[in-house]
């Protein structure tokens, strides 16, 4: 028996280990969906099926594309953003571990002291998540399926541990973190005027290199992901009739409204206006016994 194949007895035997999962499935999202940052008791892990995202865990912004997996501990704040272009296919699952502080030294998962771990190159796991989430689905288990629940849970958190190691020992680390650096300061300066150049400039990597991350990883160029952020953060303020379009527009980032415009139309299909006037309507057929999502 080998030191993984130890620590992963010695966590399945410990009197404080269990384990309940409380949400599990494929999911398909649309472009330009949003999930607003959130917190909860259980780890979340997300494989990229297809298309790209961005989840925000913390004060850190992580850009993911099809075949990279992230897991977020539990307790920290995260939200999700699809790219303006195409749909998000994932598979999600969010599960309690109880487990003893201390598992062993090569286990990185469960116990996780970072925020998240971000994972690439680990086609491996979608087969094992996808597995826990037919045995989800399955409803009540007998000892057999849940026997093979909690040996494909274990291979899951050898297969985590495994990646996440790796990832350490990668090059180009600090770099993808300029760029994901890059990424939190556009979300945080959207009303200010941003250009790859000068973003560059400020966290100290070159603009080529910037360029290539925006095409790869978030899946579209830097423009085009600033106004879709742009507008998405539009989207929200012409709920509020306090606002004018011009209004909105300045607090966007947008250098006059005739401009915002038009690229609302291009990236909505309707004008600031036409969007603000069906929002109203919508909200007026709503009747008290409907609720949104929480």
């Amino acid at each position: 028996m080998n030191e993984l194949e130890r620590e992963l007895f010695a966590l399945l035997s410990a009197e404080e280990y269990g384990t309940k999962i409380r949400k599990a499935g494929v999911y398909l999202f649309p472009s330009d969906y949003r999930f607003d940052p959130h917190a909860h008791l259980e780890y979340e892990i997300n494989y990229i099926n297809t298309g790209h995202c961005i989840m925000s865990v913390g004060e850190d912004y992580v850009a993911l594309r099809q075949g990279e997996c992230i897991v977020v501990a539990p307790g920290m704040p995260h939200g999700f953003m699809v790219d303006g272009q195409k749909p998000c296919r994932i598979t999600q699952l969010e599960l309690v571990i109880r487990s003893p502080k201390r598992i062993g030294g090569i286990l990185e998962f469960p116990g996780m002291e970072e925020p998240f771990h971000r994972l690439r190159g680990c086609e491996g796991l979608l087969s094992l998540l996808e597995r826990a989430v037919y045995y989800h689905r399955a409803g009540e288990l007998g000892l057999t399926e849940q026997t093979m629940l909690d040996l494909t849970l274990l291979q899951l958190y050898a297969a985590i541990s495994e990646a996440a190691g790796r990832q350490r020992t990668q090059n180009g680390r600090e770099r993808n973190g300029k760029a994901e650096a890059v990424l939190q300061y556009i979300n945080e300066h959207l009303d200010e005027e941003l250009s790859i150049e000068c973003l560059a400039r400020e966290h100290e990597i070159s603009s080529r290199y910037l360029r290539r991350y925006f095409l790869q990883c978030v899946g579209m160029g830097s423009n085009e992901y600033i106004a879709m952020l742009r507008v998405g953060r539009a989207k929200r303020l012409l709920w509020h009739p306090e606002y004018s379009v011009t209004d909105v527009a300045m607090q966007c980032g947008f250098s006059s409204s005739q401009y915002f415009c038009r690229v609302f139309r291009r990236m909505v299909g309707q004008t600031p206006a036409q969007y603000r006037g069906k929002w109203r309507e919508s909200a007026l057929t709503v009747g008290e016994d409907e609720t949104g999502i929480g």
